[in-house]
């Protein structure tokens, strides 16, 4: 698909949403969830400092707080994010939300001495731990 420009065009930033990000004159259709990890990462903008990264992460942020946040209190998935009109709230927030998202959405903006990436390492759970030198030698080093 071709384009031009850079525009950002979002459905709602939740779960199996569609945006057209276009850059250097090439459109490409991502799917992505704003409630999943994998959405807000903080790498990309921490490898290369390009702040379009913050801004993404910034609509996925507001997306969630306009169409997820509910009164009592936490986050609801979206059922169907390509109707931005009436989005319909599910009753449940995925176990993942607080514990990775919203830290994933953290480190995006927080400063790079908090858990720099040449000294820390994140599991599949967003868990950091230290990138570990071996002082011994080993038959991989």
């Amino acid at each position: 698909m071709g384009g031009t420009g850079a525009r950002t065009e979002e459905r709602i930033g939740m779960s199996r949403a569609w945006r057209t990000l276009t850059r250097d004159h090439h459109t490409t259709r991502v799917t992505s969830s704003g409630q999943k990890p994998s959405s807000p990462s903080s790498s990309p903008f921490r490898l290369t400092g390009d702040h379009r990264y913050r801004d993404i992460g910034w609509k996925i942020f507001q997306s969630i707080e306009k169409h997820c946040k509910v009164e009592s209190g936490g986050y609801a998935s979206i059922l169907d994010v390509m109707n931005a009109n009436n989005p319909q709230k599910e009753d449940k927030m995925e176990t993942f939300f607080m514990g990775e998202t919203l830290k994933y959405l953290w480190l995006l903006f927080a400063d790079e001495s908090v858990l720099p990436l040449d000294e820390f390492v994140f599991n599949t759970e967003a868990h950091p731990l230290p990138v570990f030198h071996p002082s011994l030698r080993t038959g991989f080093s």
